[in-house]
């Protein structure tokens, strides 16, 4: 997602992956809702429900499912144009724009769009394009160029889009699954296909479209007209598949958070993804240029397979590198897997060797990202500077009274942890306390987004504001004016 939400975030953030979209509401792109306030400590221990855990349901999914099905053949990859070639990764940046990243560093390549951006996509002609609802661009160079726009009388508003080998543009939209040709749109009705308002479309290089929501997959084979149920059946009672993709010049794939799953007929391809380690991998589905796969977990485990899918996956743990709460993942034909999270940028190369982009050192970086694209080889990577600095201000108020003399902590990531600080674990934290008038200050805090973890009559709570990194300057001071708690 590109927006925030706009409320506050109080209290325990639970975990909001592709799944629980998947399994709880029938839309997609949806943005989450602020959490609810709740205490740490003794006193609380009580109160709080299971459903608090973290990553319920990340640990439901990563059970083994069902058996297997045998490998069949390796995958015949091939390559989209230029995927020998260094290239730039770009980032999608919520308040902000488009960002792109080369050896020289960070450049705004689209400022404020109009709209939501929904996704960045690499086409089959090596090309990167911005899908909102209304229109579809192409970026060549830091120019910006219309491809295609969506009318409300059409397929407007659009929810996904792939572009078939050819170069015809497949969406679903509101009006249904259809494809532009001969100058209009060719429709099949959401009603017609039984489709509910999260079907999700890929195209195979066989030119198959494969499009699923919540309760079926369909497909159509290439000079059909005919919608065949390729069957959900064999994936498992779960019948869960996620972050659809179309590897280049080979299948289509996605996933179940424990299996990469591979489509086709007359079964499906299950290939597991992980050796023991408690992880689904829901968050991010990534396919390179050369057609290197990488997965990610919402709680930053990585996994990484061979473009013909041969050989055992790679794994790369959370624990490993900074990341604590991914944002958005993207993957190189370089093998490297790069990782945006609050704590920063980290490009974990293809033997496990981390860079680390703190918050701060890419300051035209701050901010929530939502979508990345690494497009080739992906670029040498820049320097690591040291990270730009701003003062943050603030007033905690309990339903509108200052909380005075309170110890505050400040962390990129907070987390439920028992009866300590929400902010212990965290690889940067700032500690302070709260003046008579419920205020705060923290000298030099790298930019980037925070939340802020305050003690009350002995038991921790936190606040998770809406992204506010791009508003941060260096040198400057930014007043985040009153965060509210509710009285307990």
């Amino acid at each position: 997602m590109l927006d925030e939400p706009l409320g506050w975030h109080v209290g325990p953030v639970t975990v909001r992956t592709q799944a629980a979209l998947a399994l709880v509401i029938s839309g997609l792109l949806g943005c989450g809702q602020a959490s609810e306030q709740a205490p740490s400590g003794p006193a609380a221990a009580s109160e709080v429900s299971p459903a608090i855990d973290p990553a319920p349901l990340e640990r439901a999914i990563a059970e083994p499912p069902e058996p297997v099905i045998t490998r069949r053949e390796p995958v015949v990859s091939a390559p989209i144009p230029g995927a020998d070639e260094p290239g730039p990764v770009y980032f999608v940046i919520n308040t902000k724009g488009v960002a792109k990243l080369d050896h020289s560093g960070v450049t705004l390549v689209l400022d404020k769009p109009e709209r939501r951006l929904q996704d960045l996509l690499l086409g089959p002609d090596g090309g990167v394009y911005l899908l909102d609802a209304h229109s579809l661009r192409k970026l060549e160079g830091d120019r910006v160029s219309e491809v295609a726009r969506f009318g409300l009388d059409e397929v407007a508003p659009v929810d996904s889009l792939a572009i078939a080998p050819d170069g015809t543009i497949w969406v679903t939209g509101s009006s249904g699954v259809g494809y532009w040709a001969g100058g209009e749109w060719r429709i099949s009705s959401r009603r017609s296909l039984g489709l509910d308002f999260s079907a999700a479309l890929a195209i195979a290089a066989d030119g198959t479209v494969w499009v699923h929501d919540a309760n079926q997959l369909l497909r159509r084979p290439l000079g059909s007209n005919a919608w065949i149920d390729a069957e959900l059946d064999s994936l498992g009672s779960g019948r869960l598949l996620l972050n659809l993709r179309a590897a280049p010049g080979g299948s289509v794939v996605g996933t179940d958070g424990a299996r990469l799953i591979r489509l086709g007929t007359p079964e499906h391809e299950l290939i597991p993804l992980d050796a023991g380690e408690r992880a689904a991998y829901t968050a991010e589905l990534s396919i390179a240029a050369d057609g290197t796969i990488a997965l990610a977990s919402r709680r930053c485990a990585v996994v990484r397979l061979a473009p013909d899918l041969a050989g055992e996956p790679w794994r790369f743990a959370a624990s490993d590198y900074a990341c604590v709460t991914l944002e958005a993942m993207a993957v190189d034909a370089q093998q490297r897997i790069w990782v945006a999270s609050r704590e920063g940028l980290s490009v974990i190369d293809r033997a496990g060797e981390v860079v680390e982009y703190p918050a701060g050192s890419l300051p035209a970086l701050a901010g929530r990202v939502s979508r990345m694209l690494a497009v080739g080889r992906g670029p040498s990577l820049p320097a690591v500077a040291e990270p730009a600095r701003a003062a943050i201000t603030g007033r905690i108020v309990i339903e509108g009274e200052p909380l005075a003399n309170a110890p505050i902590e400040l962390c990129p990531t907070a987390e439920l942890r028992g009866d300590g600080s929400p902010c212990a674990g965290a690889k940067l934290r700032m500690l302070g306390t709260t003046d008579a008038g419920g205020g705060f200050r923290f000298e030099a805090a790298p930019i980037g987004d925070y939340s802020f973890a305050v003690e009350v009559e002995g038991q921790w709570r936190w606040i998770t504001p809406p992204s506010f990194a791009a508003r941060l300057v260096a040198g400057e001071v930014f007043d985040m004016g009153s965060l509210p708690l509710a009285r307990l």
